[in-house]
């Protein structure tokens, strides 16, 4: 690009992140528009983002009736969105990459105020370093239910959208039908997936937000750690919850797996505090 004659080189982003949020939870509507620490999540979510190397922010949400007090966060906070399918996901993602011209995408849910940067950080170095075509954290799973995340070639979602499209005889029915981004890719044996493991597995913490109760379990950890420091780390929040570990009594039981190892780490670390 030229201004004036002067040659401006204008960089572009290589990972594009795709922030899968909406309004219309089921199980907690409006969870990502909740306020802690005087923030909403979405905000939360997007600063911890933002530590996230040469990447960019998307918000790629549901349809923009059901979505409009989400998608005027999004723009007050300067980040360009995507209004698509609502249960589709699957084609809403195939679309958003086709409107932003992605190539690599990490994807993080509205579940995830927790997210951890750092661990995507040192992801995006495997990735680049490789040749996988996906590399997510969670299949099988060692880090907290709520550090979810993948990172992945764009061409994976175009070649896994036409593959579903085809077995349907009507687009109409395609696009109404519930259709998650990551299930059929993750189930497939035509693309190369790499998992990444946790030191320590820790997969019996459950630090997601579906819940009322999931809730109230973040908003004291940002209460805690928050104010300290914004940007505070994986480490921080682990360390917390071995010197208050009846904190994780608060959302006990929506724990389904690893129940007694839950138990355990409350009760190993309650008579250490």
């Amino acid at each position: 690009m030229i201004t004036n004659g002067i040659p401006i080189f204008i960089y572009i982003m290589t990972f594009h992140i795709f922030l899968q949020a909406r309004q219309n939870s089921t199980r907690y509507p409006d969870k990502i528009l909740k306020k802690i620490c005087g923030k909403t999540i979405f905000e939360l979510i997007v600063e911890r983002l933002k530590n996230i190397n040469d990447s960019k922010i998307f918000l790629i949400t549901g349809p923009k009736e059901k979505n409009s007090e989400l998608i005027k966060k999004s723009i007050d906070c300067n980040i360009e969105y995507f209004s698509g399918n609502e249960n589709n996901v699957l084609d809403r993602f195939y679309n958003a990459i086709k409107i932003f011209d992605s190539k690599k995408v990490i994807r993080i849910t509205g579940d995830c105020p927790l997210i951890d940067y750092t661990l995507i950080n040192s992801t995006q170095t495997i990735f680049n370093e490789n040749n996988y075509d996906l590399i997510n954290n969670y299949s099988p799973r060692t880090f907290p239910h709520g550090y979810d995340f993948e990172i992945f070639n764009s061409d994976i979602v175009k070649i896994t959208w036409k593959k579903i499209m085809n077995t349907f005889s009507d687009k109409i029915l395609f696009e109404s039908s519930v259709i998650p981004p990551m299930k059929f890719i993750l189930d497939s044996s035509f693309f190369s997936i790499h998992n990444i493991s946790n030191v320590q597995n820790l997969s019996f913490l459950r630090l997601t937000l579906d819940y009322y109760e999931d809730f109230q379990l973040i908003n004291k950890i940002f209460d805690k750690l928050y104010l300290k420091n914004p940007n505070f780390s994986s480490n921080d929040v682990i360390s917390l919850l071995k010197s208050q570990s009846d904190l994780l009594k608060i959302n006990q039981k929506f724990v389904k797996f690893n129940v007694s190892k839950l138990e355990k780490f409350i009760q190993t670390n309650s008579s250490h505090s």
